[in-house]
């Protein structure tokens, strides 16, 4: 479990001007945190199967100011799995270290939120969240 709560975040935007809060308020002009933001993974490991179960979370945050609005946005959770089978001797008899990858990010295929990032151009926030959605990935490797 990697878990990170940040209490306190601010920063002067030039040399001599005052703090300002950057915490839990998105901004392209320069650093800002959400408050959380964690991994919880679950794993398996044996001699024929590894696999791990991740779920990621970043929590609410005010959305980028331009223009000027009260959105609140993330608070989302997003779903990882991974595996890797050993099938040495299924494919041949002279494979050895042979495996079966399996992969999935984003699983529940969960979109992102509506974000003002770049005046909401984009139409959501990539610092954040990836557009692509579920990717599935699946593999053969082995030695000879």
């Amino acid at each position: 479990m990697n878990w990170t709560l940040i209490h306190h975040f601010e920063a002067a935007v030039t040399p001599g001007a005052p703090l300002e809060n950057r915490l839990n308020a998105a901004t392209r002009s320069d650093a800002w945190a959400p408050r959380h933001k964690g991994t919880v993974s679950l794993a398996l490991r044996n001699e024929i199967i590894s696999a791990n179960l991740q779920a990621r979370y970043v929590g609410r945050y005010l959305d980028y100011q331009t223009p000027a609005n009260t959105n609140m946005i993330g608070d989302f959770i997003t779903l990882d799995a991974f595996a890797k089978i050993k099938v040495s001797g299924l494919i041949g008899e002279n494979s050895r270290d042979a495996f079966i990858t399996l992969g999935a990010r984003n699983m529940l295929n969960k979109g992102p939120q509506y974000s003002n990032y770049a005046n909401g151009a984009i139409g959501f926030d990539p610092t954040q969240y990836d557009i692509v959605g579920r990717k599935i990935q699946v593999g053969l490797t082995t030695s000879f």
